[in-house]
């Protein structure tokens, strides 16, 4: 069964639809603290306190981004 990804990368929110060969569509779902989400937000934390041993300072994106900042203990970059 063939089946294509659509992507909206929006400015303050992205979204990912599957869509399949019979018409058939769906929105990837995000796991969030507040549950599941059909949209990703469009932000980057960057956690001066986790380092990545390959690449440095550890990046999160989307959701994770938001509930590291809103936890962090230090300011992000």
């Amino acid at each position: 069964m063939d089946r294509f990804i659509g992507l909206d990368f929006g400015t303050t929110n992205s979204a990912l639809a599957v869509a399949r060969a019979d018409g058939g569509s769906e929105l990837v779902r995000f796991a969030t603290r507040e549950g599941p989400s059909s949209t990703f937000r469009s932000v980057l934390f960057f956690d001066p306190s986790e380092r990545d041993p390959r690449s440095g300072v550890r990046a999160h994106s989307g959701p994770q981004a938001l509930e590291r900042y809103r936890d962090a203990q230090t300011p992000g970059v």
